[in-house]
């Protein structure tokens, strides 16, 4: 077994947190039921690990008045909650398929490194995995494709870009890979191990840079960071890997959890005011209303 196996069997996913200290607890949204006013259920960010800025919108059930509160926008990369958040979500959709499949092996390919962190290297870098992974001898032999991207700032304070994967399929020799890898991306330092036994610590090895983004200690490498990755997938997955469960899974509307009525939220924050009476909305508070009715198209919406 060698070193680097080794170490492979001694991540953990509380090791991937470690660095910043990041606890799991109360890392949800924070997402209460309740009827009536929903000020007082709103949690800050102090209070469930986010340090995003992302605010919350109010859900309101129309058959029975329930409000359920959601974070408004995407999750941010450079937030550890919500890091964390989408660390359990991968982690519980590939667990069983990548503890199945067989022939694993953990893939590390490079780049050469750069100055400063920019939206195109990660572009040019997916592009070159893509058509390393479209080359004949990887289509027939590596049935499927599971990785990562991350980014490490070394003490010189260049930016060195890796990608980690997990593959599924027939050996293929490293001088091979590393012959291979030059070609479409110019770097030709990469490093493959078998994973013996341990394939679920491979999968939280590989999902740990979806934790790291939060890792720079310069707030303005973070920023960069958040920006070069801003519509990157958190995780890449090609062949049998590919959206799994999403594809194959069955979609279901969100019920409401006090009736079980589905189709039936509205965003307040997003609604027009509207007058009681009259059923009619109020385009702008400060001008006498126009008297539109709204509600026919307001129903076409819902």
């Amino acid at each position: 077994m060698t070193d680097r196996q080794s170490s492979l069997d001694n991540i953990s996913f509380k090791s991937a947190l470690d660095d910043k200290h990041v606890t799991s607890s109360r890392l949800d949204d924070g997402c209460d039921c309740l009827i009536g006013d929903v000020t007082s259920s709103r949690l800050d960010d102090a209070h469930d690990g986010h340090d995003c800025g992302r605010g919350f919108l109010t859900l309101q059930c129309l058959k029975c008045g329930c409000r359920h509160q959601v974070r408004a926008g995407s999750r941010d990369r450079t937030c550890a909650a919500c890091a964390k958040e989408m660390y359990d979500r991968i982690y519980e959709r590939y667990e069983n398929i990548i503890s199945d499949s067989p022939n694993l092996k953990l893939v590390t390919l490079t780049s050469k490194p750069v100055p400063s962190q920019h939206p195109e290297i990660i572009r040019s870098l997916v592009k070159a995995l893509n058509r390393f992974l479209h080359r004949k001898i990887y289509r027939k032999n590596w049935k499927a494709t599971l990785g990562s991207i991350e980014c490490k700032k070394t003490e010189s304070g260049m930016f060195y870009y890796h990608l980690h994967l997990i593959v599924s399929g027939k050996y293929i020799p490293q001088k091979r890979i590393s012959i291979d890898w030059k070609e479409v991306s110019g770097f030709p330092i990469v490093h493959i191990t078998r994973i013996f036994r341990t394939p679920k610590r491979a999968l939280r090895y590989v999902l740990k840079y979806v934790l790291k983004g939060f890792g720079f200690d310069d707030n303005k490498d973070r920023q960069k960071f958040k920006d070069s990755m801003k519509g990157v997938r958190y995780i890449h997955s090609y062949g049998e890997y590919y959206n799994f469960q999403y594809s194959r899974g069955k979609h279901v509307y969100f019920p409401c959890p006090l009736c079980g009525s589905i189709n039936c939220w509205v965003v307040l924050e997003y609604c027009h005011v509207v007058d009681l009476i009259e059923g009619k909305a109020y385009l702008n508070e400060d001008q006498p209303p126009p008297w539109i009715d709204l509600s026919e198209k307001m129903r076409e919406n819902i």
